[in-house]
């Protein structure tokens, strides 16, 4: 979802009322070069972009772990058998 705005100023006015009093980085692009009118990308729109990046973060990091825990637990299992073939020998 996208705001259309006339211009700069409304930009800057929108994202200090969306935003509060500190004003970051705002992706904007320029709709038609003719109209001078940008289109902002929604607060809203943006913090659901970072929740969706955030949560393929976490789901890659699980798939990660999982593989890991398995083959840790395979090592150690490995491990287990030298060591009792070693104390048999």
């Amino acid at each position: 979802m996208a705001v259309v705005v006339p211009n700069l100023r409304a930009a800057f006015s929108l994202v200090r009322r969306k935003a509060g009093d500190s004003v970051g980085v705002v992706a904007c692009r320029v709709v038609s070069s003719l109209s001078g009118r940008l289109q902002m990308p929604s607060v809203v729109g943006l913090l659901e972009q970072h929740e969706l990046a955030a949560r393929r973060r976490v789901d890659g990091l699980r798939k990660e772990a999982d593989r890991i825990q398995a083959e840790l637990a395979a090592a150690e299992q490995e491990w287990q058998e030298w060591a009792i073939a070693a104390s048999h020998s």
